[in-house]
């Protein structure tokens, strides 16, 4: 994704790809929105992410833990293997519906095909597998809807909806997709209760490596340094941390 991203980005724009057929949308951040957006000043939403008046577009802040675990290239291919059983699982219990060939992969599952796992799941007679690949199904489904969600978010501007969507990502990765790390969970945690934060999330493979946190644009700098002091607090390591917004893609520049 990164080397498709690099060569599709937009200024302004946020990329969405469909894995299965390659096709791409460029997703333009709209303005800020006051119909959709809570003009609140200091007040924590419900899962942590801080709502702020204005009318500057945020901008993102990627925070790097400057921790890689050696576990993430291990498990990897153990994510893969596990949602690939969870698709086998579902389509079993579909065997008998006259739509039995409706899920191919795991992003045709609904979430109620998803509580049929958990039902499995549940049974005092299943396996901690059995659970397991539960969570791994339900992360992938919900984090499909989430994107799709985001996507009309980004549109209308809506960033507290953005934010928090952002927040509901990052504790499916870290409990039902299970690649967050310490360190991670930290940087998330500052950032999510910090005036003018939307939102904050783990971004790539996981088990270290960078998170991505939507900042209202006048707060970047005292967050930066807010969150590089308390996680050297906190976890006895430097904190780099970069302001972004989205730009042009790899292109040919005439000199």
């Amino acid at each position: 994704m990164d080397q498709f991203v690099s060569s599709a980005a937009l200024p302004g724009h946020l990329i969405l790809i469909d894995c299965r057929s390659l096709n791409y949308e460029a997703v333009k951040m709209g303005e800020y929105n006051t119909t959709t957006t809570d003009d609140i000043t200091d007040t924590a939403t419900a899962d942590g992410a801080s709502s702020s008046t204005g009318t500057e577009k945020p901008v993102f802040v990627i925070c790097n833990s400057n921790v890689q675990h050696s576990i993430g290239g291990g498990e990897y291919p153990v994510r893969v293997r596990q949602c690939q059983e969870a698709t086998t699982a579902l389509q079993s219990i579909h065997d008998d519906d006259d739509n039995d060939n409706r899920i191919q992969l795991l992003r045709d599952a609904t979430i109620q095909d998803v509580e049929q796992l958990q039902i499995r799941a549940s049974d005092e007679s299943s396996d901690s597998v059995e659970k397991v690949i539960y969570q791994r199904a339900k992360h992938v489904v919900t984090e499909n809807g989430r994107t799709q969600l985001a996507k009309k978010a980004l549109e209308s501007g809506n960033w507290v909806q953005l934010g928090t969507l952002m927040n509901q990502s990052h504790e499916s990765m870290k409990y039902d997709y299970q690649v967050s790390c310490e360190e991670i969970d930290v940087l998330v945690q500052i950032a999510q209760g910090f005036e003018g934060v939307y939102g904050s999330r783990l971004t790539g493979g996981g088990f270290g490596g960078c998170t991505v946190t939507l900042v209202k644009k006048d707060k970047v700098a005292s967050f930066m340094e807010y969150i590089q002091s308390e996680y050297l607090k906190q976890t006895g390591k430097v904190c780099d941390c970069f302001e972004t917004s989205p730009g042009d893609g790899a292109r040919i520049v005439d000199l």
